[in-house]
């Protein structure tokens, strides 16, 4: 139907800016697009939606893919959090842009630090839940996989990030990797 092609394209046009892979360009509006679609919203400043409304079209069409803060050679991570992207960065380009979800309240800390322990699946003693994919780079906070990725700032401090999502960045930062928090 003209439905999918639509979304084709949609998908299409998120993988060509970064927010999605090849691979997940499908045809259908499914878990990875609305991701997509939601981390394309907010760096773009849009109504987080996660859906295909007219406003992200129109942004679709003329966006372009989103710059780091900074450029400098290797990677490094950059959170910001009041667009709810997290960008892979390497080289000065962005590799990937992720939806995410900092902590509430601003308790995300705004500065630079750095990876310092990476747990595939680390316990949160006091808030007893499992945290796949995690990397910590201050205090006890950390990005890693979440069931629940609102569109708005909802941990206790933790950067959440989709399934999928999480495991990519995990896989890309390296204990030392920069972590910059906006």
């Amino acid at each position: 139907n003209d439905y999918r092609y639509v979304v084709r394209g949609i998908q299409l046009r998120l993988e060509m800016l970064g927010y999605l892979d090849r691979s997940d360009v499908s045809g259908s509006l499914d878990y990875v697009t609305e991701q997509a679609l939601l981390a394309f919203q907010g760096w773009e400043d849009l109504d987080r939606t996660g859906t295909v409304t007219g406003q992200t079209q129109l942004a679709l069409f003329g966006a372009s893919r989103p710059r780091p803060a900074a450029h400098r050679a290797g990677k490094r991570v950059e959170i910001h959090r009041d667009l709810g992207v997290l960008l892979m960065v390497e080289d000065g380009d962005v590799v990937r842009a992720v939806h995410a979800s900092t902590g509430a309240g601003g308790v995300t800390p705004v500065g630079a630090f750095r990876v310092y322990v990476k747990a595939l699946m680390s316990w949160s003693v006091p808030f007893k839940v499992w945290m796949p994919f995690a990397a910590y780079f201050t205090g006890g906070i950390a990005t890693h996989q979440s069931p629940d990725v609102p569109s708005y700032p909802a941990s206790h401090g933790c950067v959440r990030l989709p399934e999928g999502e999480a495991e990519r960045v995990y896989r890309f930062v390296d204990v030392g990797t920069p972590v910059v928090v906006r």
